[in-house]
Parts: structure tokens; sequence; C-alpha cells
């Protein structure tokens, strides 16, 4: 039931290569059709399943789970298989700063799978994160004289660079490679954005130096109306401040408080009960 809804998701969202209107991919290696991805992912299990549902062996559903467990590893040697010929392909136009981009967004899901699949895709994150960082420092080629470049350190790099750029290494919200050509001097840069960085691109200057500086509240919320509060944004390069209103939603009560209340409401009303009850009748004890 779980594939069978990740299948209508995906087909919903154009994910697979034969979809009617599939959306853009810069890897179309990595995409299925729609028949090949029922196979890998719901007939073959179901397959497995059901060989194992049948047969007389001992412990069948103990078989059954490990073989499950084992395909599916498989599934992602095949998924390696993919990315190595999106990889190729751009090894042959000499793309390293496209494969680096392509390894950091794979990055998140591979780091998932080592707890799933800890033997061996624990060994190969690391070489994941190795072979990264040796596409991001892989020679390059010069484009106007196909000469050979080499990259600046951080300190020789900050004269190429704006005091923009700088700016957004020194919030470490943009890292900044520059490669010089050791022939005509030409000067190459490639950006890797922090993706976990708090700052975005500056509506006015377009530096990453736009952060959230804080949220006020203007009109608290009830429990019968919304309120409001303001939201102020600011760049810690040009200072271009903006603020902007935003809703806060109603609150709710929840399940356990009006149960309280309706409790309390029940055990004062049936304190007075007895008091009055107390007070008319003479012959009531004090225990009561």
């Amino acid at each position: 039931p779980i594939m069978l809804i990740v299948f209508i998701l995906k087909t919903r969202g154009g994910k697979f290569s034969d979809s009617k209107n599939a959306e853009y991919s810069e890897y179309p290696e990595l995409r299925l059709t729609k028949w090949g991805w029922i196979l890998e992912f719901i007939g073959l299990p179901l397959l497995i399943i059901i060989l194992f549902g049948i047969s007389s062996i001992e412990n069948p559903v103990g078989f059954c789970f490990s073989s499950l467990y084992l395909y599916f590893m498989f599934t992602l040697f095949l998924r390696l298989w993919r990315m190595n010929k999106v990889i190729n392909r751009f090894l042959l136009n000499q793309k390293y700063y496209e494969i680096v981009e392509f390894l950091k967004k794979d990055q998140f899901f591979w780091l998932g799978m080592v707890f799933i699949f800890p033997f061996p895709f624990l060994f190969y994150f690391f070489y994941h994160l190795a072979r990264k960082r040796l596409y991001r420092n892989h020679p390059r080629v010069c484009k106007l004289c196909y000469s050979k470049m080499h990259k600046l350190s951080e300190k020789t790099e900050d004269q190429f660079l704006s005091k923009e750029q700088q700016m957004e290494e020194t919030l470490n919200a943009i890292d900044y490679d520059v490669w010089q050509c050791e022939i005509c001097q030409a000067i190459n840069e490639w950006l890797y954005p922090n993706k976990h960085s708090k700052y975005s691109a500056c509506p006015k200057c377009n530096t990453w130096a736009y952060y959230l500086v804080g949220r006020n509240t203007l009109i608290s919320a009830t429990y019968s109306s919304s309120g409001k509060g303001e939201e102020t944004n600011s760049c810690k390069l040009c200072g271009y401040t903006k603020k902007s209103a935003y809703t806060i939603a109603k609150r709710i009560a929840s399940t356990s408080t009006s149960s309280s209340s309706f409790s309390s409401s029940r055990s004062s009303s049936s304190s007075g009960s007895w008091g009055g009850g107390s007070s008319g009748g003479g012959g009531s004890s004090s225990s009561w």
C-alpha cells in the first residue's frame, strides 16, 4: 500500500520519464518509466512475498523479510549505477561544478540509507563525501587558452572577490572557489551556497546577506479571532530593511483543557449542592 501511494504521488508530480507532463530534470538518467518503477518497487517485492507465502520451508516470514531487505539493498546498487551515468555525462564536458552539486543533492539520501543499510552504505557515504571533495578540487583547463588552472587559497582569492562576495563568505552564506590560469591569468569563479544558512539574496543589492531580524506580535490571537504580527528582514551589507505583516492563527482549545474546565464546573456545581443540602437538613452529619 505504501508503494502504491508513492506511485500515485510520483505520477501526479510528473516524476517518471514517460509521464504525460513530465517535469524537467537535470538528471534524466535517474528516472524510471512507470512500468519500470512498478516492476522494481512493487512487482518483484510482491513476487518475493508470494513465493515465500506458498513455500513449505520453516520460518517463511523470517526468510521473506531477509530477502526483501537484501532486494531493496540491491535496488540501491542500481541507483548507484544510474548515478555514475550522470557523473560520466558531466565528465565528458568537464563539468566538475555540476558533479559537486549533483553529489550534494544526494548526500542526505545516502545518510538516511546508512541507518537502514549500515553495511555497506556506511562505507559508501564516506566515499560519497570524499568524491564530492575530489571533484570540487579536480584540475581545470582554461577555456580561453586551454592551459592548466590552479585553485587559489582562501587568502589569495579575496583580491578577486567583490566586497559583496567577501561579505557572503564572512557570513558563511556562500563559499567561493577562485581558479586562475597559469598562462593567460584568466579567472573563473564557482560559488557553493550554504543551504543551512539563515541568509538569502537581498531584494535591493542581491547579496546573500538578507536575514530575518525578528517577529513582533501586534495583536494577540484569541479563541474567537486571529491576531496580527510584524516581521522584520534586513540586509547586513546595504542596510535595506523591510517590514511585512503576517496573520497569527486563532488559538484552539485542546481537548484536555476543555475536559478540565468541564470537570471543574461539575465539581463547583456539586460542591454547591452538597453545601445547600447540608445547611438545609438538620440531621445531616458533618462527614457528608
